[in-house]
């Protein structure tokens, strides 16, 4: 998650981040899934630092970020970050980015490292609206997907979360400018997304790590089928 910047100074992800792991932590334990939390700085200058630093501290099998689209009405599954930079938005310390491209020289384009249509599923499934989205911007939310997918090897992915709808006695207080007929999610739906989105992960990590590990076996390349999702790459080292 990210915590404030300008234009948003109150961030939900940074509160749907800790209740995810005060409210839900021991249940995916269970689960076998050991869920690590952080909240990333708004910071051109620090972001990087950051994701590399929490990156060697945990060694993740699986990086799942979260940031606010305010205008977007639906959670957005990221399917790609773009190889470019705001020079026009300040950060959360205000101060300006410089330069235009993330990584000078970098491929145009990362894909996200997951299986993005499955994931809009499990996330309509788990009761709140959701969207691919080829678009995670021009901010710190692309900058630290493009980043994740450069330093890390394994699924990885940006999970973009509409503002929350305020409820009082059961009733919606927040509708959409112009809509008024379709209610942002509330933060318990998001929440629910965002879980069922972990628990796709999760499932797809072992399945992954089975195929490797069959892949590994003597005479075994012959007899193993690919398995179905979204593109993956197997690297090894000697």
């Amino acid at each position: 998650g990210f915590g404030s910047f300008p234009g948003a100074p109150v961030n939900p992800t940074e509160a749907i981040v800790h209740a995810l792991e005060r409210k839900y932590g021991r249940l995916l334990l269970l689960a076998g899934i050991e869920l690590r939390t952080a909240i990333l700085p708004v910071s051109y200058d620090d972001v990087e630092s950051a994701i590399t630093g929490l990156l060697k501290y945990h060694q993740p099998d699986v990086i799942v970020h979260l940031g606010l689209a305010g205008r977007r009405k639906v959670i957005s599954i990221e399917t790609r970050a773009r190889n470019r930079l705001s020079i026009v938005h300040p950060d959360a310390d205000g101060a300006m980015n410089h330069a235009m491209e993330i990584v000078t020289g970098g491929g145009a384009i990362a894909p996200a490292r997951w299986p993005a249509a499955r994931l809009v599923q499990a996330v309509k499934q788990s009761g709140c609206p959701a969207k691919p989205s080829i678009d995670a911007g021009d901010y710190l939310c692309n900058q630290a997907l493009y980043l994740s997918l450069g330093h890390h090897n394994g699924l990885c992915g940006f999970i973009h979360v509409p503002k929350i709808r305020k409820m009082r006695s059961g009733l919606s207080m927040r509708k959409p400018p112009g809509k008024p007929g379709v209610l942002l999610p509330s933060r318990s739906e998001i929440e629910r997304g965002v879980i069922a989105s972990l628990r796709l992960l999760a499932t797809e990590h072992r399945r992954r790590k089975q195929f490797i590990a069959q892949l590994m076996l003597p005479g075994s390349l012959g007899r193993i089928t690919m398995p179905r999702g979204a593109p993956w790459a197997i690297s090894t080292q000697s």
